[in-house]
């Protein structure tokens, strides 16, 4: 390049080029495929050979012009292109990142095609009909997920804590939703992985600048290992982003987890489980089936749908509807849908003493297996006789329990209960000569507590998962909710 003087050699390196003092990196801004940017580190040699490329006429203090590289006279430059440290903060309706951030979001694909003024509005009916598929068609559900995915374009700073599960047969459309995010968002801000350690293992670059990653094909045993990772993820404020050959990046966490899959069970639902949105999907979507007219009839759907997704004007036209027709005024993700498919696979994390004592309380035969009754609303019986029946409980109706049930682990399950429920000491009564004697330790059950701890916090659900309707679980009200 012929040299320029050093004003307008810098307008045009800091394009492409910064640095940031937190970590203390040079960077340079490159453009993928798709037209979006990237963002890559340069280690001081790297940096100073590309400065090479770039020469300015400077001058001696006697007044002679010499032709010099950049890097010196920009390191000394105090208005140089330099940031306190680089992060990721998206924008929909506000934006909020401060001047002294580099902020690695360039906008949203789908805005660009607005932008340009030469689309025209068309029918979004499709992308509807996958959601309300995937949701089989409840409207709780459907409003929800569908919300969901409006706040990632009108609020993409705002980190929902919730995990959207999509449980399906294979092709109700899982795959494509990504797609239509990816061509709405840009496929920077959108990956998809089968890999768990993409993201939560030593080298997670996929998580570097994204709304939102789908975990495909999860598996019973990734939902189990990565649980407590998962949950992590979705209430971290920062992620930390570790590249090979870069150093690590404190990175805001803007980004929404997905997992979609075809297994029965591919997460681990706790009791108290308040993160993860289960969708059991329809079938109205799945072309693999013997009934040639539905067939032809989904064919159809799916070759109109991808026909939609090469037309700016359809994608144009769903950006406006998840960025302005959706009113997320009123919305607030922690009322999540519960249902019939949450309440099967919480309920197989439900521990069985809980089962035991369910039906204790309803036992008007308690007298039989050695239980004291009393017109005090407490029950108390040996605890060697009542670990006993539980047993024998265990045997007849939890038969493929592998482990072994040992005493102390029963007995601070139930002294982990709400207080007033359970505790262990000895009993005084009155003979028949009126003489206060006490009896042996007993295990003293009050089981109007019982009933009100297992109706507040083990079987919350009880009235969803009677039918089919799904109903809303408002978790600011629950006891396991933050503050």
């Amino acid at each position: 390049n012929s040299a320029q003087e050093y004003d307008i050699v810098k307008l045009k390196f800091e394009e492409e080029h910064f640095m940031t003092v937190n970590p203390f990196v040079f960077w340079k801004r490159n453009r993928n495929t798709d037209g979006s940017y990237e963002y890559n580190q340069l280690r001081p040699d790297e940096f100073k050979l590309i400065c090479k490329e770039h020469k300015i006429i400077d001058y001696k203090p006697n007044g002679d012009m010499i032709i010099d590289d950049i890097f010196n006279k920009w390191m000394g430059d105090k208005t140089k292109k330099q940031f306190d440290k680089i992060d990721f903060v998206p924008y929909g309706k506000v934006q909020v990142c401060p001047p002294f951030i580099y902020n690695t979001f360039d906008g949203f694909y789908a805005p660009t095609l607005l932008q340009a003024g030469d689309t025209t509005p068309v029918d979004v009916g499709h992308f509807k009909k996958l959601i309300w598929n995937l949701c089989d068609e409840n409207a709780e559900m459907n409003d929800y997920v569908m919300a969901y995915i409006a706040h990632m374009f009108q609020y993409p700073n705002k980190l929902p804590e919730e995990i959207i599960v999509f449980k399906s047969w294979t092709g109700t459309g899982k795959d494509t939703l990504v797609r239509t995010l990816q061509l709405l968002m840009g496929t920077k801000y959108v990956a998809i992985t089968e890999e768990p350690d993409h993201i939560f293992g030593q080298f997670n670059e996929t998580l570097k600048s994204k709304i939102c990653v789908f975990l495909n094909e999860m598996e019973g045993r990734h939902g189990i290992n990565y649980q407590e990772k998962l949950k992590g993820h979705s209430t971290s404020r920062h992620n930390r982003v570790n590249a090979k050959f870069e150093k690590p990046l404190i990175e805001s966490n803007h980004c929404r987890l997905f997992i979609n899959s075809n297994n029965e069970n591919p997460v681990n639902v706790q009791m108290n489980d308040r993160r993860f949105v289960i969708c059991q999907a329809g079938y109205k979507l799945v072309a693999n089936t013997q009934d040639p007219e539905h067939a032809k009839s989904v064919k159809d759907f799916w070759n109109q749908y991808y026909d939609n997704l090469q037309n700016p004007d359809w994608l144009a036209s769903l950006y406006e509807y998840l960025f302005n027709e959706i009113d997320l005024s009123e919305w607030d993700s922690r009322k999540v849908p519960g249902g019939v498919a949450k309440e099967l696979m919480r309920s197989k994390n439900i521990n069985p003493l809980y089962f035991y004592l369910q039906q204790l309380m309803n036992d008007t035969n308690k007298k039989d297996m050695g239980w004291n009754c009393t017109d005090k609303g407490t029950d108390f019986i040996k605890f060697k006789q009542f670990f006993s029946g539980y047993k024998y409980y265990l045997e007849n109706n939890f038969p493929d329990i592998e482990y072994k049930i040992k005493e102390q682990a029963v007995r601070a399950k139930l002294s982990s209960m709400t207080k007033g429920c359970f505790t262990e000491k000895q009993l005084t009564y009155t003979d028949s000569d009126g003489n206060t004697k006490s009896r042996d330790k007993n295990a003293v059950f009050n089981f109007k507590s019982i009933g009100l701890f297992l109706d507040n916090f083990v079987f919350t659900d009880k009235e969803d998962s009677s039918s089919e309707e799904v109903g809303t679980v408002d978790t600011t009200r629950s006891a396991f909710a933050p503050g």
